[in-house]
C-alpha cells in the first residue's frame, strides 16, 4: 500500500509558512529590527521539521480498541453451524451467524461482527485487511456483514457531524436483498459494491440492481426488496451501531467476542493482521499459507 500523508495537515504548514513570509517579509525590509531574522528563521525551522516529523517520523495509531477480545469457544460441528449464535459486547448483542449476511464461513473457529457501509473508504480499506487476514488465516474467521449506512434518508442515528452518503442506503437495501434472495452469491456481490466506483450516482445504482438481477434473478430481488425485512434488518442495525458511537463515531466498526470493538481501521495491513493476531493468540498459520508482505507505508 502507498504511504499515508494527511493532505490537509500538510497544506496548512504550507499555507502557514506562505502567510507569514507574506506578513513578516515587508516588516523586515521596512522596520529591522534586532532579532527578528533569526526569530523568523527559527519558527521556518520549527515548521519544517514539524512537517517531516508527519512525513518520515512514526505514523499515530489510527484506529481505537475497546473492550476485550480473546479466543471464544470451539467452532461447532456442521451441524450445529446451522444455528449458531454468537455474542458480543459481553452478551448485549447476540447474533445468528448463519440467518444474517456472512462472509466465511458460520462453521469458523471464530466469527465476527462488522458495522460498515458501502460508500465509507475506511470501510473498503478494512474490507481488503479482512480478505488478507483470511489469506493467511483461511477457516479461522467468518463475519457478520451488519450494513449501516451514512445517510439520513434510512439512518435515523447519524450524528450531526456526519456527512450524508449518496446511495448508501440504497446499496444496503440492494445487499440484504441479494443476500435474502440468494446467500451463496452474497460474497460476490458484496466485494462488487465495494469496488463500485464513488459517488454512488444514479447510473451507478442502475448497475448495481442489475449485478443483482443477473446473480439472483430480476423477480427475486424485487421480491426481497419489497419484503419487509431488510428494513427490520437495517433499523436493529442502526440501533446497534447507535451504542457505539458514545465511544467513537468512526465507521466502521468491527466486533470482537467477548466485548472487544476496534473502531475505524489500521494504517496498514500488516498492523490489522499484527492485531488479529495478538487479540486472538494465533501464532501459527494454515499450512501452506505464506504471510503477506510487510506494507511498507499506510493506506492510501
Amino acid at each position: 500500500m502507498a504511504h499515508q500523508h494527511c493532505p490537509w495537515c500538510l497544506g496548512l504548514h504550507v499555507t502557514g509558512i506562505t502567510v507569514a513570509g507574506l506578513i513578516l517579509g515587508p516588516a523586515v525590509r521596512t522596520r529591522p529590527q534586532a532579532g527578528l531574522g533569526a526569530a523568523i528563521l527559527t519558527g521556518l525551522l520549527a515548521l519544517v521539521v514539524l512537517s517531516a516529523g508527519q512525513i518520515w517520523g512514526p505514523k499515530p495509531r489510527m484506529y481505537l480498541l475497546t473492550g476485550r477480545a480473546g479466543p471464544a469457544a470451539a467452532a461447532p460441528g456442521a451441524a450445529r453451524a446451522a444455528t449458531r449464535e454468537v455474542s458480543f459486547l459481553d452478551g448485549r448483542l447476540k447474533y445468528n451467524a448463519a440467518r444474517l449476511p456472512l462472509v466465511g464461513s458460520p462453521a469458523a473457529k471464530f466469527v465476527l461482527a462488522e458495522f460498515f457501509d458501502y460508500t465509507c473508504i475506511s470501510c473498503r480499506d478494512l474490507a481488503g485487511d479482512l480478505k488478507e487476514l483470511n489469506k493467511k488465516w483461511p477457516d479461522t474467521f467468518g463475519i457478520i456483514m451488519l450494513p449501516a449506512p451514512l445517510n439520513r434518508a434510512c439512518n435515523p442515528w447519524l450524528k450531526a457531524k456526519v456527512p450524508d452518503h449518496p446511495g448508501a442506503c440504497e446499496l444496503a437495501k440492494l445487499a440484504l436483498a441479494l443476500w435474502k434472495a440468494k446467500p451463496e452469491a452474497f460474497p460476490e456481490f458484496h466485494d462488487y459494491l465495494l469496488a463500485l466506483p464513488l459517488p454512488v450516482t444514479t447510473e451507478r445504482l442502475a448497475e448495481a440492481r442489475y449485478k443483482a438481477s443477473m446473480l439472483a434473478g430480476a423477480a427475486a430481488i424485487t421480491a426481497a426488496l419489497e419484503a419487509p425485512w431488510g428494513t427490520q434488518q437495517l433499523s436493529e442495525n442502526f440501533t446497534a451501531y447507535a451504542q457505539l458511537t458514545a465511544q467513537s463515531v468512526v465507521m466502521p466498526k468491527l466486533l470482537l467476542q467477548p466485548s472487544g470493538v476496534l473502531h475505524g481501521t489500521a494504517r496498514d495491513t500488516a498492523e490489522f493482521i499484527r492485531v488479529m493476531e495478538a487479540q486472538f493468540k494465533l501464532t501459527t498459520p494454515g499450512p501452506g499459507v505464506r504471510a503477506p508482505p510487510a506494507a511498507a507505508g499506510g493506506k492510501k
